[in-house]
Formats: C-alpha cells, sequence, structure tokens
C-alpha cells in the first residue's frame, strides 16, 4: 500500500507548472499577502497538488478502489481480486 508522503511521478512538466504558478500568483500581486516570493508560493502549491494525489491513491486502496480518468464509476478492485481466486 502506498503511503501519502511516497514520491508521485509526475506526467506533467512540474517546473512549467511552477513557472506558469508563479506569473499567476505575481499578475494578481498574491505573494505581497505573505511576502513570499511567488516562486516559493508556486512551489509550494505543487507540493500540495502533490500530497494530494498521493493522499487519493491512499484513499482508494483503502477503499479497495480505483476511479480512472475517462471511466464514469470507480473500479472495484475487491471484485477483481475475488474474480482471481475462484
Amino acid at each position: 500500500m502506498n503511503s501519502p508522503n511516497e514520491e508521485i511521478q509526475p506526467v506533467l512538466d512540474v517546473e512549467a507548472l511552477k513557472k506558469d504558478l508563479a506569473e499567476v500568483l505575481n499578475r494578481h500581486n498574491y505573494e505581497n499577502l505573505s511576502n513570499t516570493p511567488d516562486f516559493i508560493l508556486a512551489a509550494y502549491l505543487v507540493g500540495c497538488l502533490k500530497t494530494w494525489n498521493g493522499a487519493s491513491t491512499w484513499r482508494e486502496e483503502w477503499y479497495g478502489f480505483t476511479n480512472a480518468p475517462g471511466q464514469d464509476t470507480p473500479i472495484d478492485c475487491r471484485h477483481r481480486e475475488l474474480e482471481t481466486n475462484l
């Protein structure tokens, strides 16, 4: 079982995402609220997304199902295990 601290392999260009987030934060002067450079806030937000993805995966494994992209209903992993044991 994956833990929420396990590193998630990104499917996207994380550095480009950080750059885009930093630009948006800067454009809206959002970094001024905490007096934190926009690139640090952008890195923090990307870290939050990675943590959320790990927690979501861990939750799905806990409940025994996964909801793959493009599927309307979750895949019940417990049912799959039951079929292989029959």
